[in-house]
């Protein structure tokens, strides 16, 4: 536990005080974006949990407002002893920090379990006297601190439904004949349940990884359904690196697998098609990522429609989480930097790459013009356009209907929430989303009907939401949906 000093002048008793609590910041990706940009002005701490202990002993627990980060507080007898603790509660939705990089005990728990063994951060003040009747506190910048106060910005501005019901009752994996083509069930005893919250996130540096940002199975703790399977993905997020992006795309994974009830059913080996391929830059000489079953995947790369999708919903978090909708301008980075354009074996290096424009053509020095049939589609029929200096190799597969690229769907997603008449709300088009009941859709292109398809699930779903919606799935695929 940290503590610090905070010698005030002493002012007249009160019944109550204004406390207000903000965070220090330091991303590395600050500038992105429309919010959050300017890390020298502190965040509000939306939410927070605090407990304030007085001279005679006694505690009380006082919860933050959602949106200023200040709350209405009588002071005890001073000093004063006011400790924050990492935990929020924002729009009804619970998250909690840890410094760890994974749970404490590798144990099973039901997904009802109110408290996971989670070891919290803390962090208290000693106050002498308040003055003028306001009392502003500030804590430090560290990683578990500012990822807490980003993941209660973002549900400031969506709950996503967390504590609502599934919008459909979508069917277990192993639920067999009770489950119909379009993932729904005929059986109560065999419908998924949502996770609660809370969600939990890990900021510590796990020894041995080197990504920056996952999700899931990597708190090595089991979820178990209704129906006595488990499945190891609890509402846990990693991110040790400050990058606030990757911290929303994660957050959109998380989110999305606690609506359903568990994780999308998705494959990364998709066959390249002659199109651009991520790149495995471990090995030497540079080769696709796609190639040797390597199952690599970028936001550019060919997909099966479902992997397109999972990592499609999780880019659009991150790009809706720090982009204003209303304004007409959205740029994200990517990780994914490295491309082999024209399948040459050799890393092309084009100018920005690196960060993409969320406007329907990836390039941001490129114009901007919606593709239709989506990036991909457009790339397939006429080479990747302006900047790209593509060599005319990428053709369309027997089953093109059931491609598609990351970029396209998250950029899909923005195009709805960001509409200049009749935008969706995020929480809705996570209804559609999980409405699909990606846990059954197919991966790939075998299935029983084109019902299945993951394509097709979403087109259906968004036309409930609103029939001109469910359009923007032509963006992400192309022609007649069929199965093999």
């Amino acid at each position: 536990m940290s503590w610090l000093w905070v010698a005030l002048a002493w002012g007249a008793p009160t019944d109550a005080v204004q406390l207000c609590v903000t965070v220090r910041t330091r991303w590395a990706d600050a500038e992105l974006g429309d919010f959050w940009t300017d890390d020298s002005v502190p965040k509000p701490a939306r939410g927070l949990h605090l407990s304030i202990e007085g001279a005679e002993g006694r505690r009380r627990s006082v919860v933050l407002s959602d949106d200023t980060g200040c709350a209405e507080v009588p002071l005890p007898t001073p000093p004063v002893r006011i400790t924050a603790h990492s935990r929020i509660t924002v729009q009804g939705v619970d998250a909690v920090a840890s410094p760890d990089h994974r749970w404490r005990e590798g144990v099973a728990i039901p997904v009802r379990a109110k408290a996971p063994p989670v070891t919290e951060a803390a962090l208290t003040w000693t106050v002498d006297g308040v003055g003028d009747q306001a009392l502003s506190l500030e804590i430090p910048s560290d990683q578990v601190w500012q990822a807490l106060a980003a993941t209660g910005f973002l549900l400031s501005r969506s709950d996503f439904h967390l504590n609502e019901p599934a919008p459909v009752p979508c069917c277990a994996l192993k639920s067999g004949a009770q489950r119909r083509p379009d993932g729904t069930c005929s059986d109560r005893a065999a419908v998924l349940e949502p996770v609660r919250p809370p969600i939990v996130l890990f900021t510590g540096e796990a020894p041995g990884v080197r990504s920056c940002g996952r999700s899931g199975p990597h708190g090595q703790l089991a979820i178990q359904f209704p129906d006595g399977s488990s499945v190891d993905s609890h509402p846990a997020v990693h991110v040790s690196c400050r990058r606030k992006r990757i911290l929303a795309h994660e957050l959109g994974h998380v989110i999305a697998a606690m609506r359903v009830g568990a994780r999308e059913r998705r494959s990364k080996e998709a066959p390249v098609d002659g199109c651009v391929a991520n790149f495995d830059g471990k090995r030497a000489p540079y080769t696709p990522g796609d190639s040797d079953h390597q199952r690599s995947r970028g936001n550019l790369s060919k997909e099966y429609t479902s992997e397109a999708m999972k990592e499609g919903w999780a880019e659009f978090v991150g790009i809706w989480a720090w982009n204003d909708p209303t304004e007409r301008d959205c740029d994200y980075d990517t990780t994914s930097d490295a491309y082999d354009f024209d399948l040459d074996r050799t890393m092309d290096s084009v100018d920005g790459v690196a960060r993409l424009s969320c406007l329907g053509w990836p390039d941001p020095a490129a114009p901007k013009r919606p593709a239709p049939g989506g990036w991909l589609g457009e790339a397939v029929d006429q080479g990747f356009g302006p900047g790209w200096g593509f060599d005319e190799k990428c053709h369309a597969s027997r089953f093109e209907a059931n491609r598609s690229t990351v970029f396209d769907v998250g950029t899909m997603f923005w195009s709805l929430a960001a509409h200049p008449q009749r935008p969706v709300p995020a929480a809705d088009l996570l209804d559609a989303y999980v409405g699909a009941c990606p846990d059954t859709w197919a991966p790939r292109d075998a299935c029983k009907s084109p019902e299945e398809l993951p394509a097709a699930r979403l087109r259906d779903r968004l036309r409930r939401i609103r029939p001109a919606a469910a359009e923007a799935v032509d963006r992400i695929q192309r022609g007649a949906l069929r199965c093999e």
